[in-house]
């Protein structure tokens, strides 16, 4: 039993960390990039061009739809670009235009210029990314005393 009750803790302590840190460095250069292209990016105003749909599963409330917006926006060459949104939603999008921040070197690299695009759902990430990180060092922590403690 002691060995079982040792893997899987090893288990979840790796997969906590694994989480943590993958999170803190995909969030860290998510709102790095973001704020690089609201800074010196170029904003312009797309339009809606439909939505990508997809079903989201649950054992509790069964499947449900999932729509993503898809955006279209022209460089300042007048090349035209696609979007796809960074979130989805459970009602499709139905607005015309949307700003969106873009680079100049490249155009196709862009963000929706809403706060929760370009640092709502990345600080999210990064705040949930820093609990899961937490909470791996904290069983690393029990599993070093517990584990390796030496017997008298």
């Amino acid at each position: 039993m002691d060995n079982f009750i040792k893997f899987i803790s090893t288990i979840f302590m790796l997969t906590m960390l694994t989480l943590g840190i993958n999170g803190i460095v995909y969030s860290g250069k998510k709102l790095a990039d973001n704020f690089s292209l609201k800074l010196t990016g170029v904003k312009t105003i797309g339009r809606l061009n439909g939505n990508y749909s997809n079903y989201s599963s649950s054992k509790n409330i069964g499947a449900s739809r999932m729509y993503t917006p898809i955006i279209e926006y022209k460089d300042s060459y007048g090349k035209q670009h696609q979007l796809i949104s960074d979130y989805s939603s459970s009602v499709p999008e139905n607005y015309d235009e949307i700003s969106v921040y873009y680079s100049l070197e490249k155009p196709y690299k862009a963000v929706q210029a809403d706060f929760m695009s370009i640092f709502g759902w990345p600080f999210l990430i990064l705040l949930l990314s820093l609990l899961a990180l937490g909470i791996g060092l904290y069983f690393m922590k029990i599993y070093i005393i517990y584990f390796f403690r030496k017997k008298k």
